[in-house]
């Protein structure tokens, strides 16, 4: 569990970076159905940038990642609030 933690919290770091600092572009998908999201995330070292980190992400995923991750639960687990 800790290292899907440590996982998941540098899946949503890389895409909070992006978003932050405008390192994204954003394209139609399936003739206007969906969204895909060209992100990156790095830092800039001498001058120059680099990446660390680069996804292609739809709309409808990034949704659901977001659900997940405001819930704190992952999909495998078993609902504990019945």
């Amino acid at each position: 569990p800790r290292v899907r933690r440590q996982r998941q919290m540098c899946i949503r770091d890389s895409i909070r970076n992006a978003f932050a600092h405008g390192r994204l572009a954003m394209y139609g998908y399936k003739n206007g159905s969906d969204i895909v999201f060209a992100l990156e995330d790095g830092v800039k070292k001498k001058g120059k940038f680099e990446v660390r980190s680069r996804m292609i992400l739809k709309k409808s995923t990034l949704k659901k990642w977001m659900e997940i991750l405001k819930s704190g639960r992952y999909p495998d687990m078993k609902d504990t609030k019945k």
